[in-house]
């Protein structure tokens, strides 16, 4: 639930070197910044936007505590993510791309 999804959140963060996404590097998966990725197992590439609340996947917003937000967020342009879902199974995505900063 919610414990999890902060739980691993908090993880990668502790990891993280913490900036504001407008000083986020180019090329860097932030928040409200627009990026493709590649789910390995499956070959699907998705356009997504990182939100810090309730993602909405049929429109492409991806909440960052979601599994997949947790994996992007932080992610440089060709970077790797992998996890294992709820079932065990390993999960791998690829950051392909990260639109340009508008302004």
């Amino acid at each position: 639930g919610r414990y999890a999804a902060a739980s691993r959140l908090g993880s990668e963060l502790h990891r993280a070197r913490i900036v504001l996404t407008a000083h986020a590097p180019d090329g860097c998966l932030a928040l409200h910044r627009q990026g493709r990725y590649l789910e390995e197992r499956s070959g699907a590439v998705r356009d997504v936007v990182l939100v810090p609340g309730r993602g909405r996947a049929s429109v492409g917003l991806v909440s960052v505590l979601s599994r997949v937000g947790t994996a992007l967020i932080g992610l440089s342009e060709g970077q790797a993510m992998g996890w294992l879902d709820p079932r065990g199974k390993p999960r791998m995505i690829r950051l392909l791309t990260v639109s340009p900063r508008a302004g």
